[in-house]
């Protein structure tokens, strides 16, 4: 058994954009580490159980499809391992998952980056929002405050695409530093980590152009990403491609920092002893059914997620969803599942379904996929719906009219609890997390 867990996951990352999945470019060589490990595995068929951050990530580490209304009070993957002695870490930079939706229950340590918001101020800061607050304080000096008056006239009257020179979260090097750093002083007691990366979500390549033949300045990254989610049938062939380039190249400067991560941990000896699953909260489209990012039903290429598991147990699994992580990394630790954990352990069953959520604008959508067919339906009418026959690597081909088909994949959802997918919303104040909500392209 091994004495430690960290659970890796990344934003927006697609399946069918990493080699390991068929992929034609090398994008996330690291991911090799593991499976070329002797104890890592590949999971064809992992879905996750929303479309967006906000439902995906409080599912997987409450094990529950309405894990939003259960993040707070828990128990949570992290509150198992806490109470089972582990001390426990959670680090991410996503604005949905900021403290202001009041935090995850059970983790010692949670280090967020939201909060600090290091795209709009701070004197290493290349923004061009904190360079026009200072320039104002200059000019103003005491009647001006930064996180008052400068910043609302900011936010106001300058265009959100014109703001940052900078990503509007934290990217892969300091995420990992962040984790190393805090290993230096915790690694001598058995330890859970969650990170989550950002880098492969909107705006893409701002950290890297390794795909590119040319540097595409931060400027033109944030315009191509406003034509892309506003008017994506207005894009050039050219502006695909280039946005595709972006994508990987995200993926691969991730990759080499969650490198570093592992290289970490192979020199201070705890690599061998480490459970290590690695996935994504989401996909991304990419010009699929007409539509870019993730703001769409809960259609292929935005559930059907990647999902690596390290560890010295074999497990077989022909379905799995994200809130079988929780129950999986416990299992293999000896530690008791939470009754009130909905996913099952891979090490003892395989699930029949995956149950995922999406929504367009004020529509939400539920789906149930198995191993040949999905179903799609409007939360608050069913009579809209869409049914799908299935490629071998899950993915939508042909809509079919079936009743019986789609009546075996309802029952799934007949519990009107599965349903309620509503998360907390933002208060009239909450102008900050409005803000990077606006910059992460959800307002």
């Amino acid at each position: 058994m091994s004495e430690n867990t960290i659970l890796i996951t990344t934003d927006a990352l697609r399946k069918d954009h990493l080699s390991q999945y068929g992929y034609h470019r090398d994008t996330f060589p690291e991911i090799d580490t593991l499976l070329d490990s002797g104890r890592g595995q590949q999971f064809d068929h992992a879905y996750a159980n929303g479309s967006y951050t906000k439902v995906s990530v409080p599912s997987f580490l409450t094990s529950r499809l309405n894990g939003v209304a259960h993040v707070e009070s828990g128990p949570t993957i992290a509150s198992v391992f806490s109470d089972a002695g582990f001390d426990t870490l959670g680090v991410h930079s996503n604005t949905w998952l900021s403290n202001d939706f009041d935090g995850f229950h059970g983790f010692d340590t949670f280090i967020e980056f939201t909060e600090d918001d290091e795209a709009w101020s701070g004197e290493n800061s290349d923004s061009k929002a904190s360079q026009l607050v200072q320039w104002l304080e200059a000019q103003f000096g005491e009647f001006v405050s930064r996180s008052e008056i400068a910043t609302k006239f900011v936010k106001r009257y300058i265009p959100s695409g014109l703001r940052h020179s900078a990503t509007p979260y934290v990217d892969a090097e300091k995420t990992t530093n962040t984790v190393i750093n805090w290993l230096n002083s915790h690694s001598n007691r058995p330890f859970f980590i969650w990170v989550h990366y950002m880098d492969p979500h909107r705006p893409f390549g701002i950290s890297s152009n390794h795909y590119l033949n040319q540097k595409v300045s931060s400027d033109e990254v944030h315009s191509l990403m406003s034509k892309a989610g506003a008017s994506p049938d207005k894009l050039t062939e050219e502006e695909e491609e280039i946005i595709i380039d972006l994508y990987d190249s995200d993926i691969r400067f991730m990759s080499s920092h969650i490198q570093r991560l592992f290289e970490y941990l192979k020199a201070n000896n705890l690599y061998k002893n480490t459970n290590i699953a690695l996935t994504s909260d989401h996909g991304e489209e990419l010009g699929e059914h007409g539509m870019y990012f993730h703001r769409n039903k809960p259609y292929g290429e935005l559930i059907n997620v990647p999902l690596f598991i390290k560890s010295s147990t074999k497990i077989d699994a022909e379905i799995s969803q994200l809130i079988d992580i929780g129950p999986t990394l416990a299992d293999l630790q000896g530690i008791n599942i939470p009754s009130t954990f909905e996913g099952s352990s891979l090490l003892e069953n395989s699930s029949d379904v995956a149950v995922s959520s999406g929504y367009i604008g004020e529509r939400d959508y539920i789906s149930v996929t198995d191993s040949d067919h999905k179903l799609i339906q409007r939360v608050n009418d069913p009579s809209e719906n869409e049914l799908y026959e299935l490629s071998a690597s899950g993915y939508e081909l042909n809509e079919i009219h079936d009743t019986q088909i789609r009546d075996s994949l309802r029952k799934y959802i007949s519990n009107k609890d599965d349903l309620e997918f509503s998360g907390p919303s933002l208060s009239d104040d909450d102008n900050s997390v409005e803000e990077r909500l606006e910059d992460l392209g959800y307002l």
